[in-house]
């Protein structure tokens, strides 16, 4: 009898050490998914602006035209600006 009471006890301590240990793999589960989640959208940050730069790098000439299309815009938008400010004084 005493030894059944015995076992039983330790048959709980057991079964409560064991939902303790699911419990605790289970929150280190997902906190390891948190961090991966996290680590793997910063990595695709930085792999998209890479890849904006690997692009650019590979077709400069595209690059140079975007920059030289902006500056005539930029100087078509300045040049009206200024010749309305001469047509004041006329």
């Amino acid at each position: 009898m005493d030894l059944d009471n015995k076992f039983a006890d330790l048959d709980k301590k057991n079964d409560e050490r064991h939902k303790a240990i699911l419990e605790a793999i289970s929150v280190n589960k997902k906190q390891t998914e948190k961090k991966i989640s996290d680590l793997e959208a910063s990595t695709n940050d930085r792999f998209s602006k890479l890849k904006v730069v690997m692009f650019f790098s590979e077709h400069y000439k595209l690059f140079l035209l975007i920059i030289l299309a902006s500056l005539v815009i930029v100087g078509a938008i300045q040049n009206d600006k200024v010749l309305d400010f001469f047509r004041t004084f006329k």
